[in-house]
């Protein structure tokens, strides 16, 4: 059912640009996060064919922890293909190591998941979901809460923005927000479900009014749909806890939870390597190969996988999206522009780190200015 409605997905993606409804970019990560979103998609699909199996049998609700033992729940992860939990034994190597490593996974030694990529968002307060497991409170629509049904989403939106007072502030200006959004993309990255196409009746999000997962369109005033997809799930939690805890639906951080400079330098080996300069043997990152800014300066890589979504004009001359550590960098204007001044700043340290040690080696200059350029990241944002 996953795999199929992914199929269609990527057909549906296939569709030239000018045909699409408006501008849009999929949030997807690498293909390593894509594997586990995968894997946590079927996991959790798995369960609800449980239950609604078990409803048709004996007409009433169940939950996945009625149905399921650990012995159970261990087996139907390992059939979905559920990473494994890391062990500590994996970071005894590690220990002379004085750099970050890129996935987060050992940074803590004892706990060598903790603050990695692709695992679980830590929760602060207990889930609320409507069945207890999964379903987001709004997707039973005629439910009450606390004796009254949730108003519409856009409701509350545009009443919450509405506001009859407006003031200057000579403290702070638009930089704050954008420098909390880059920040924020150092240490979360939800992404979005895997496919846009439901999973029961490959109905298409863009198009559906209906809860079905993944699709969670928001309603407007005009009884029209906004579309709307969930964001993809983890597999589960670890066996130790509660089993009810563990079959809860958790969402997955596909980056790292420390602040990093991940979105610079990447939360893969792989996406590691495509950002360096290998080539030079300096340390430095790559840059882009075709322009520069009228001082000489460089510019962001273009992405590898080409044509891109990032094309607005079809008159004139294509312009690729830009390549980072962070796929969300062309979001907008201030993001890339704030990419491109770390990859300049990354350089021009890694330049004179090489010129007072010339015998460190460029993995060397690499590691040393990548520390730096994290250091600077957190002095900014405390």
């Amino acid at each position: 059912m996953v795999d199929n409605a992914l199929h269609h997905s990527k057909q549906r993606w296939r569709t030239p640009p000018h045909s699409r409804h408006g501008f849009r970019f999929h949030f997807q990560t690498e293909s390593g996060s894509q594997e586990i979103s995968r894997a946590g998609e079927v996991f959790h699909t798995a369960l609800q064919v449980l239950k609604n199996r078990a409803k048709q049998k004996y007409k009433r609700n169940f939950t996945a922890s009625e149905l399921l033992s650990w012995e159970n729940v261990e087996l139907l992860a390992e059939l979905s293909q559920c990473p494994s939990e890391t062990n500590p034994a994996v970071c005894e190597g590690s220990h002379h190591s004085k750099y970050r490593t890129i996935s987060g996974v050992c940074n803590n030694r004892q706990n060598p998941g903790w603050g990695s990529a692709n695992t679980a968002l830590v929760r602060w307060l207990p889930a609320e979901y409507e069945d207890g497991e999964g379903e987001p409170k709004g997707w039973n629509r005629e439910w009450l809460h606390n004796g009254f049904q949730l108003p519409p989403p856009r409701s509350v939106s545009r009443e919450i923005i509405r506001s009859s007072c407006k003031w200057t502030d000579d403290d702070y200006s638009q930089l704050l927000v954008d420098w909390g959004q880059y920040i924020d993309h150092d240490v979360t990255f939800t992404p979005q479900s895997i496919s846009s196409a439901a999973f029961w009746t490959d109905v298409d999000c863009q198009k559906s009014c209906e809860n079905v997962l993944p699709c969670f369109p928001i309603q407007t005033e005009d009884s029209h749909c906004m579309p709307f997809h969930r964001s993809t799930p983890d597999c589960y939690i670890r066996s130790g806890s509660d089993i009810q805890q563990a079959l809860q639906r958790q969402q997955l951080n596909a980056i790292t939870s420390y602040i990093d400079a991940s979105l610079v330098y990447g939360h893969t080996p792989q996406l590691q390597s495509a950002l360096r300069d290998l080539s030079g043997l300096n340390g430095k990152l790559a840059i882009n190969d075709q322009f520069k800014d009228p001082h000489g300066r460089p510019y962001l890589p273009f992405v590898a996988k080409t044509p891109s979504a990032c094309r607005t004009d079809h008159q004139g001359e294509r312009v690729e999206c830009f390549q980072a550590g962070d796929s969300r960098v062309n979001e907008d204007l201030t993001l890339i522009a704030l990419h491109t001044l770390w990859l300049r700043e990354h350089n021009r340290i890694g330049e004179i780190l090489k010129f007072i040690n010339d015998h460190w080696s460029p993995m060397v200059v690499y590691q040393e200015t990548r520390k730096i350029i994290g250091a600077l990241h957190q002095v900014c944002d405390s």
